[in-house]
């Protein structure tokens, strides 16, 4: 999936990603995780034990456009 043209306006799209704060304002990467959320009084949400994936977020540079995708990783 490293060949991507916009939907809207056809253009060429490049990868990236989206920073998701956590914990003390730590920067991260965005995660898929299965099922509904669980909400955790310590954690915020409980994520042990569930499928993740990373996701790798596409943008149009012309006209801004985001597609993301969620691909498990190859083992």
């Amino acid at each position: 999936m490293t060949n991507l043209d916009c939907l809207r306006c056809k253009s060429r799209m490049e990868a990236g990603f989206i920073v998701d704060h956590g914990h003390g304002n730590a920067t991260q990467e965005q995660e898929w995780v299965e099922g509904d959320v669980v909400k955790s009084f310590w954690r915020g949400v409980h994520t042990h034990d569930r499928d993740k994936a990373k996701v790798v977020t596409y943008r149009c540079p012309r006209c801004g456009y985001l597609e993301s995708y969620a691909k498990q990783p190859e083992a």
